[in-house]
């Protein structure tokens, strides 16, 4: 055990300094941007009722990205620092039928129109290990992202019971 410890230790010494002399030459920087699907699930205790329905947003993601190789044309460092912005919709007139049913309601709903939706702002660093060839890219690596703004946007209608209501009301 305590062998390799030593043998772990002297080969990370030596690839730092064999490639110490070359990875300075070696770091590019560029700007990354792309769009992203993203929706989100509510686990909701059945005491408090019935998960809502969710649908997919488009969001994007912009920020700086550095490639560092760390073997030549085959292995790479891929830090990033991105903006993104992602969300969800609801389904808000299943929501409120469903609502109403199971309060036993006699209020039926009509003619709703309009949306939910909600997004969110993330500043994100990935830290990203990619592998090269041939000109295709395979990468993976964790990420970590601070929330800093998110938004609740809402315009809707619907009569219920002969009686006209819009988000105005709510």
């Amino acid at each position: 055990k305590y062998h390799m410890k030593k043998f772990t230790t002297l080969f990370i010494l030596i690839l730092i300094v064999t490639s110490s002399s070359t990875v300075f030459a070696q770091v590019k920087f560029g700007i990354k941007a792309g769009g992203n699907v993203c929706n989100m699930k509510f686990d909701v205790d059945s005491d408090y009722g019935e998960e809502p329905e969710t649908k997919a947003k488009m969001g994007f993601h912009a920020g700086l990205v550095m490639d560092v190789q760390l073997i030549e044309n085959t292995l790479s460092l891929q830090p990033a620092l991105l903006y993104s912005n992602k969300g969800y919709s609801l389904d808000f007139e299943e929501m409120l039928q469903d609502e109403l049913d199971d309060n036993d309601s006699d209020i039926d709903i009509d003619d709703y129109e309009g949306f939910f939706r909600m997004s969110y702002s993330y500043v994100e660093l990935p830290i990203n290990v990619a592998y090269k060839i041939k000109g295709f890219q395979l990468s993976a690596g964790p990420y970590f992202a601070i929330g800093i703004g998110g938004k609740l946007k809402h315009d809707f209608s619907f009569e219920a019971n002969g009686e006209d209501f819009d988000s105005d009301d709510f």
